[in-house]
């Protein structure tokens, strides 16, 4: 079979179909300078399209809710074997703190701790802060190990928590955990 002559000769750019004879370099300044011409569909509508909830703003204020689930593998830090583990949780200068489970090595906190006010954005750049203490009475609280948890998969508004679990240091104690970012509606105004 006979091929085609050069010039009917075509092939695939970005752009669509080009003949052999604009390959060149005038093919592709042509192809650079459409591509970065080409109309963007904004991000919220290319999130709309793809089924993706969005956030009504760019930086949307709301509520960081840290619900805190359990710890396990603490070490021990009383003379009985056992801790008094609680948490403070921490929001770039913000700080909330748990209640204190007496006694165990492997607590169940099921307690949400709540960041007010917090624009989406400064959660994002500050990261969370989650350190779990012995609490003592007559002598300094011990440190039983924390972790810095990325809020970075927050930027897209999910429909349920995020859980995790997060590795407390060495020792194999670990802390488990959910986060979600709640935005707040604006109040509808009162009518005259």
């Amino acid at each position: 079979s006979a091929n085609p002559p050069k010039d009917r000769r075509q092939f695939r750019s970005g752009l669509g179909l080009l003949s052999k004879r604009q390959s060149g370099s005038k093919a592709r300044a042509k192809s650079e300078a459409t591509d970065a011409d080409a109309p963007k569909r904004p991000a919220s509508a290319l999130n709309r399209f793809l089924g993706k909830k969005t956030y009504s703003s760019a930086n949307p204020i709301g509520t960081l809710r840290v619900h805190l689930m359990s710890a396990s593998g603490l070490k021990a830090a009383n003379g009985d074997g056992t801790s008094d583990p609680y948490v403070i949780a921490k929001l770039g200068e913000r700080e909330k703190r748990s209640a204190v489970v007496s006694k165990t090595l492997d607590p169940t906190f099921d307690e949400v701790l709540e960041f007010d006010d917090v624009p989406l954005e400064e959660a994002l750049a500050s990261g969370l802060s989650l350190t779990l203490y012995d609490k003592n009475a007559l002598r300094f609280d011990v440190n039983l190990g924390g972790a810095s948890v990325s809020l970075e998969a927050l930027r897209q508004k999910q429909s349920s928590p995020l859980s995790r679990t997060v590795a407390l240091g060495e020792g194999g104690a670990s802390l488990s955990f959910s986060i979600e970012f709640i935005e707040q509606t604006p109040e509808p105004k009162p009518e005259p």
